[in-house]
């Protein structure tokens, strides 16, 4: 009778253990799927970064545009620190966002490196960016305030 009444108990924790092992699986086949939808969304964003940066060197009208769908809040966070930016500023700085330097800007813009020298000084003053921080470093400082929030 011992002997059958131990042998129940062992059945009944070996079925639990089971239904344990299937409710892991499930979970776990669950998070892998959640992390599979994550790195194709990252192959995603990374393709439509080359694309934007391809648009941006080509200097397309529909950059800002793809620009926006990839850094949706990009433009709404500069607003909020300087509403006089205007598109012409927004679209710089969206260069400068993907990480392209001045020699880079002023050949795709088909612009002499001096005005956009100046163009940077201009919206450093209009974003009231302190003389050791340079544009790009505020860009990018603005873009970890954004990720921070976020999360």
């Amino acid at each position: 009778m011992l002997f059958i009444s131990q042998k129940d108990i062992l059945i009944s924790s070996l079925k639990e253990s089971r239904q344990d092992m299937y409710a892991d699986l499930k979970m776990l086949t669950k998070a892998n799927k959640k992390l599979n939808n994550q790195i194709s969304n990252i192959a995603i964003k990374e393709d439509d970064f080359h694309g934007v940066y391809n648009l941006a060197k080509d200097n397309s009208p529909l950059f800002m545009d793809k620009f926006d769908a990839l850094f949706p809040h990009f433009r709404s966070e500069l607003l909020a620190i300087c509403p006089s930016l205007i598109d012409s500023e927004l679209h710089f700085c969206a260069l400068i966002k993907l990480g392209l330097d001045g020699q880079k800007i002023s050949m795709y813009t088909k612009s002499s490196i001096r005005a956009v020298d100046s163009r940077k000084y201009r919206i450093r003053k209009k974003l009231n960016i302190p003389p050791k921080t340079s544009l790009k470093e505020f860009i990018e400082e603005l873009q970890n305030m954004a990720s921070e929030s976020v999360v």
